[in-house]
């Protein structure tokens, strides 16, 4: 026997449960461990980030200081020097180095035009020339010259204003050596930001003004420039103002030089307004842009101002999750501007996995190492023994009973390897009574699958059905041979209520008898797949208390026919017994009429021409004449059968039938034609067919009281087409007549009863009921079928089919002519009616 693979086993599937727990814990552990260590990466990057951030900040500080000390400098020297301009000499050096030109502006004399070696000074001609400008213009003159060569070392400039008319006289060699020429006449300092700082009222101490930084129009080529103002006071006034021009992008690389790829820097203003992104390519992009913050998109625009307005004396850290950054904001002091520090989420969590990542692969070395050790002493101390009783096992579940383990170990293996042996004695003992028990079990369950299935056969194959009633009234069971006697399959009854297939009228009778049956036979109607109603028997058993049914067994058959037959029987005996009553009433009651007759004829030739005489008797013999004739109906109702048989070209005949019945229409009835039945025929007695026709149209229009419509087909069909559940008519072509009328209609209690002879609803004197008697007699001989459809008030349709005898040749004329000789039209009167 090949031996299972070890992790088949059950030491084997014990060490994968060890593995897969240690395995749990393992990713547990790494779960956590990487949840501490993100944690940890994420404080360590914010202290990274604020640190960068601070540094940043002291860095861009130092160098805005170099001109925040360098205009200190230069007030003091100011604050020094004013007293001495005070002179009459100080008044008059203005025209020395500038002039008035044309336009109204005092500019630089042409010898001092070139501003890359002499400073360059402005006077607008809006500004009055007052003897303080003079003398301000040239301590501003003196300063430029010997202050500004220092300044101009690293391209700043510096320029003084005077305060609080406009005048501006500066030294700026490299930025705007030339402005005073290239500014227009309206020129004005207040359009500027740093103009309007530089103008701006201050106090004794004020610290140095820091304008935003913009592209200036004069110089767009340098990119965004930003000033620093200081004010310069002589006591309590504040007298001018020293300034310089910093390119804002030489400004970027000495404060922030070299940004880390993963790391992001932004400087802004407390407005939101962003001023650098070390993500652009021009660091100063923003401020040429006047982009803000907002640009970051994300939390990140309102998470940064809101940390800005807290990180006053020292950076403030934070993280923006929608936006996915890391971030630290530190204050620059002076110009009050912002050093964000920021770092993707990602890379946090990057640094974060990568010390994870190596944490779980030593852990996970460790397990390996310990699973592959406990795996080593399981299968030599256990998966050994184990399999060894295990294939001894399945040897004696394959039916070799004989086999037996060593049982020297003295321990539980041992001891199971001693119970093994035991179970196999008790189970060769035990085998052998079993074999025995299992042979005698499959006697009696051969023999009753065969009572089973005679009992099945029986049933299935039987002509009556079996049904079993719950005692919710529902069907528990109902045997196959129901298919042919309702026309539906057993399956689809089961669980259907018992009684919703029984006629209304029936219901009740049949619910009381199943509820209390007593063995007697039950008829009742019950409906059929196709609608129709069949008669049935049934015979029920109480087999409520029977533990296996659990109902009331009904055994059900079909008596349709026989019930049909002896409602025929009855119809004929009561016909049989009328026609004899009234042949012999009509026999002695035709004599009379003859002496009538007789008297009358000669009483009527011997009475004058005209008389009242004559007109009594002429009334008189045409009552009796219509007595006769109702006495000759009465006879031929009373003799029934017919006459000779021959071949009937039935669709002359009713056209024939109808040419009468249409002469004496009343004017609002219409007659509609559909004769279609070509030159079909039947076997019979044209005078009687003709009988039918006329019958049931002169029914027809009384029924319609003088308005409607009057509606007469023939037609050729085949049975199974036309009438697939009707059993009373064989396969095979038939004609079909159908007589229907828009008038009254006949309620089911007189639809029972018209064909009963003397049968009428009318009024007394009016029919006499043997019409509809007559038509049926009539269609019954010719072997025909009768069906009729009617409701109160939607008319009523009479169809009559009969086995078509196709002529295939034309009647011949001899035939035709001796039954026109022969043909008496006859017409039933008013009170032959119909009895609806």
């Amino acid at each position: 026997m090949n031996r299972r693979p070890f992790f088949r086993s059950l030491t084997g599937k014990t060490l994968l449960r060890l593995a897969l727990a240690g395995t749990v814990l393992l990713v547990a552990a790494a779960a956590i461990n990487s949840y501490l260590v993100y944690r940890q990466s994420e404080g360590e990057a914010l202290l990274r980030l604020s640190a960068s951030a601070a540094e940043r900040a002291r860095v861009a500080e130092r160098v805005l200081n170099y001109t925040v000390e360098t205009h200190e400098t230069v007030r003091l020297a100011f604050v020094e020097k004013w007293p001495r301009y005070q002179d009459a000499p100080s008044l008059k050096r203005l025209e020395t180095f500038l002039m008035l030109y044309p336009d109204g502006i005092w500019r630089n004399r042409e010898e001092f035009a070139d501003g890359t070696v002499y400073p360059t000074g402005w006077v607008p001609k809006r500004t009055p020339l007052t003897d303080e400008l003079r003398r301000l213009l040239a301590l501003f003159w003196d300063l430029s010259r010997y202050y500004g060569p220092g300044a101009a070392i690293r391209h700043d400039n510096l320029f003084f204003m005077g305060v609080p008319d406009e005048s501006n006289v500066g030294y700026d060699p490299y930025l705007f050596p030339q402005w005073v020429f290239d500014i227009p006449e309206n020129f004005s300092q207040l359009d500027y930001e740093w103009g309007r700082l530089a103008y701006l009222p201050a106090r004794p101490g004020d610290r140095s003004r820091f304008a935003t930084p913009e592209v200036d129009d004069i110089g767009p080529q340098l990119g965004p420039i930003f000033q620093v103002l200081t004010p310069i006071h002589v006591g309590e006034r504040h007298i001018a103002t020293v300034a310089t021009t910093l390119l804002f992008n030489e400004f970027l690389a000495r404060a922030i030089p070299n940004a880390p790829i993963d790391r992001r820097y932004l400087i802004f203003k407390s407005d939101g307004r962003l001023l650098a992104d070390t993500r652009e390519s021009d660091y100063g992009q923003p401020s040429t842009a006047k982009a803000t913050l907002q640009v970051l998109g994300g939390d990140a625009p309102d998470a940064i101002q809101a940390a800005a307005h807290e990180a006053v004396d020292a950076p403030r850290p934070g993280y923006a999750p929608r936006s996915d950054f890391y971030y630290a904001i530190a204050r620059i002091d002076g110009p009050n501007w912002y050093v964000a520090s920021m770092l993707p989420g990602a890379a946090v969590r990057a640094d974060a996995f990568r010390v994870a990542l190596w944490a779980s692969t030593a852990h996970l070395g460790v397990l390996i190492a310990l699973l592959a050790l406990l795996a080593y002493i399981l299968r030599r101390q256990v998966a050994a023994p184990l399999g060894e009783l295990t294939r001894a096992a399945e040897r004696v579940a394959g039916g070799d009973l004989s086999v037996r383990l060593p049982a020297g170990r003295d321990d539980e293996l041992g001891r199971l390897a001693l119970a093994f042996n035991n179970m196999a004695v008790s189970v060769a003992e035990r085998d052998a009574a079993l074999r025995q028990d299992k042979q005698r079990i499959e006697d009696a369950l051969t023999s009753l699958r065969l009572t089973e299935e005679r009992w099945r056969a029986m049933t299935d194959n039987a002509s009556d059905f079996i049904a079993v009633v719950a005692d919710d009234e529902t069907l528990a069971y109902v045997s196959p041979p129901v298919k042919k006697t309702l026309g539906q399959p057993a399956d689809s009854l089961i669980g259907r209520m018992a009684f919703d297939l029984v006629h209304p009228d029936d219901a009740d009778s049949v619910r009381q008898r199943v509820a209390n049956p007593d063995g007697s036979a039950i008829e009742f109607r019950a409906r059929h797949a196709n609608g129709q109603w069949r008669v049935l028997e049934a015979v029920g058993s109480d087999m409520r208390q029977h533990p296996a049914i659990r109902g009331v067994v009904l055994n059900i058959r079909d008596v349709s026919q026989q019930a049909k037959a002896e409602k025929q029987l009855r119809q004929a005996q009561k016909l049989e017994a009328i026609g004899t009553l009234a042949g012999g009433i009509a026999h002695d009651f035709n004599n009379i009429l003859a002496a009538i007759l007789g008297y009358g004829e000669m009483a009527r030739k011997d009475s004058a021409e005209g008389s009242p005489l004559r007109r009594y008797l002429d009334s008189a013999l045409s009552a009796a004449m219509r007595a006769k004739s109702l006495v000759e109906r009465i006879l031929a109702f009373s003799r029934g059968g017919m006459g000779e048989r021959a071949a009937v070209h039935v669709q002359s005949v009713v056209e024939e039938a109808l040419d009468v019945v249409t002469a004496r229409l009343p004017p609002d009835i219409r007659v509609e034609r559909r004769l279609s039945a070509g030159n079909a025929a039947v076997t019979g007695d044209p005078t009687q067919v003709h009988q039918v026709v006329t019958n049931l149209c002169s029914n027809a229009i009384q029924a319609m009281n003088a308005s409607g419509t009057l509606t007469v087909t023939l037609d050729v069909i085949d049975a199974h087409d036309a009438y697939p559940a009707n059993e009373n008519l064989q396969g095979g072509t038939y004609v079909r007549l159908t007589v229907g009328d828009t008038g009254s209609g006949m309620s089911a209690e007189v639809l029972e009863r018209i064909f009963d002879p003397f049968f009428t609803t009318k009024r007394v004197g009016v029919g006499t009921g043997l019409g509809l008697s007559l038509v049926h007699s009539i269609v019954n001989d010719l072997g025909g079928h009768i069906e009729v459809v009617s409701a109160v008030g939607k008319g009523s349709t009479f169809r009559f089919t009969w086995r078509d005898q196709r002529i295939l040749n034309e009647i011949d004329a001899a035939a035709d002519k001796t039954t026109e000789q022969a043909f008496v039209p006859f017409c039933l009167g008013p009170d032959e009616l119909r009895a609806s």
